[in-house]
């Protein structure tokens, strides 16, 4: 009797848990950032909610295990958000990330009408910033023409061009 009633309550709170594996995850601006959330059995009903900080979560989507799913508010006309469902997985994917998609983001599912969620994944978008320094000697007298130097500096969603066009100067700075 004790070893049913045991495996009962055992296999009963497995049966309850939501499992967000990565409580942190980092992606570049511009990269695709997959969100995932594992479930104990086989869930039919699944939401995820994003949450920023000092705000309410909002809902982005709730999918039911035959159906599409339903993506609500600025989610819906978003191309970005999609669902990856699988039998016990329900992963939500966000391709060109942009900095206001820095959030928590939780999975959650229905329950005797009580939402109950995962711990949630904090997404940070992070911006990558590259900076150099060139310097260049110029020597009028050795070269035949002015030698263009190129520097760019990325932002991911920048790029600016710098050539030297001035055979006056002996040394010059860039800053790309």
């Amino acid at each position: 009797f004790i070893n049913y009633f045991l495996y009962f309550t055992l296999d009963r709170t497995w049966s309850d848990e939501i499992y967000q594996p990565s409580s942190f995850l980092a992606v570049h601006l511009g990269d695709t950032a997959t969100l995932e959330c594992f479930f104990s059995k086989d869930e039919r009903y699944i939401s995820w909610f994003k949450q920023t900080a000092a705000e309410k979560p909002h809902i982005i989507a709730f999918t039911e295990k035959y159906l599409e799913p339903v993506f609500y508010n600025e989610f819906n006309t978003s191309k970005r958000f999609k669902i990856q469902r699988r039998d016990r997985s329900n992963h939500l994917m966000i391709s060109k990330t942009e900095h206001s998609d820095s959030a928590v983001y939780y999975c959650g599912r229905m329950k005797d009408f009580i939402m109950l969620f995962g711990t949630g994944t904090f997404l940070s978008v992070k911006v990558i910033k590259v900076q150099c320094v060139i310097l260049f000697h110029l020597y009028q007298s050795a070269l035949p023409h002015p030698v263009p130097v190129l520097a760019t500096n990325t932002n991911l969603d920048s790029s600016h061009i710098v050539r030297n066009r001035s055979s006056q100067e002996g040394s010059r700075q860039t800053r790309a």
